[in-house]
C-alpha cells in the first residue's frame, strides 16, 4: 500500500508519540459531510497508510536506508516530531527532511508538518526544518 504520510522522530525521544499519532491518523474516519464536496478525498473512509519505521520497515535484505527512502519516495506529506533529539545534527531526522525536499522536484516544503514536543525553540527543531519554517513562513504546531 502507498504511503500517504512519513513521520520522522527522533526514537529516543518521540517513539511512543509516533506510534500514537500513527494509529490515530490511520483510524481517522473522513466526516461524512466532506464525502461529495470539491476535496479529493482517499479510496477508503479511513486515511490512507502512515509510516513509521517502528512498525513499518520490514526485515529483509533491502538496506534500512534504501527502505526509508522508498518510504519517503511515496510519501505525500511529512510529519517532523521536533524534539531535543530529533534536532540534533546526526539525527535521522534531518536527512529525512532533506531528503524529502529535495525529492521528485516537488515543491515539498509545503507538504511538512512540523510538530513541536519540547516547544518552538531552535534546540528542538532540526536545523533543515528552520529553514524552512522561516522560508515559508510554516507554522509550527505545539503540542503542548
Amino acid at each position: 500500500m502507498k504511503t500517504h504520510v512519513f513521520i520522522s522522530y527522533a526514537r529516543s525521544d518521540a517513539a511512543e508519540v509516533a506510534n500514537l499519532l500513527q494509529r490515530q491518523l490511520e483510524n481517522y474516519r473522513i466526516p461524512r459531510k466532506l464525502i461529495g464536496m470539491d476535496v479529493p478525498l482517499p479510496e477508503s473512509k479511513y486515511l490512507r497508510r502512515v509510516f513509521v519505521d517502528t512498525e513499518d520497515l520490514s526485515v529483509s535484505s533491502e538496506s534500512f536506508h534504501a527502505q526509508l527512502k522508498h518510504e519517503l519516495d511515496d510519501a505525500e506529506y511529512l510529519i517532523v516530531l521536533c524534539s531535543k533529539a530529533a534536532a540534533r545534527s546526526d539525527s535521522f531526522v534531518h536527512k529525512e527532511i532533506g531528503y524529502f525536499t529535495k525529492k521528485k522536484n516537488r515543491d515539498n516544503a509545503s507538504r511538512i508538518l512540523p510538530i513541536a514536543l519540547d516547544g518552538v525553540g531552535d534546540d528542538a527543531i532540526p536545523v533543515e526544518l528552520r529553514r524552512i519554517v522561516k522560508e515559508r513562513n510554516i507554522v509550527l504546531w505545539d503540542r503542548g
